[in-house]
């Protein structure tokens, strides 16, 4: 990370976007075919590109960003749901939230 940051400094044209803070897991989910911030900067750069095919690398950051948050916590809504059911019928085995994993640039 602080290797990128010192190229950054040197080259302004450079960017990266990383799955997550270093702190953080990249999640994968297997209905994605990828991780999550794979597929969603797949989808992102599909629209991302002007008419003369250049990327807004911020815009393209957002996007993933906000989508990555978004999936991770649509998921996690899900398993909460299925645990309130679980716990209805008296199962105390209940499946796992994904903690957060947050894009990087």
């Amino acid at each position: 990370s602080s290797l990128f940051r010192q190229h950054a400094t040197q080259h302004p044209d450079f960017s990266v976007l990383l799955s997550c803070e270093q702190s953080q897991q990249a999640w994968e989910f297997p209905a994605l075919g990828h991780g999550v911030f794979t597929y969603c900067l797949m989808q992102g750069l599909r629209s991302a590109a002007d008419k003369n095919g250049t990327i807004d690398t911020e815009r393209l950051y957002k996007y993933v960003y906000h989508q990555t948050l978004q999936y991770i916590d649509k998921h996690n809504q899900q398993v909460r749901l299925i645990n309130q059911q679980l716990q209805q019928r008296g199962e105390t085995q209940l499946e796992s939230e994904y903690p957060l994993q947050t894009p990087q640039r």
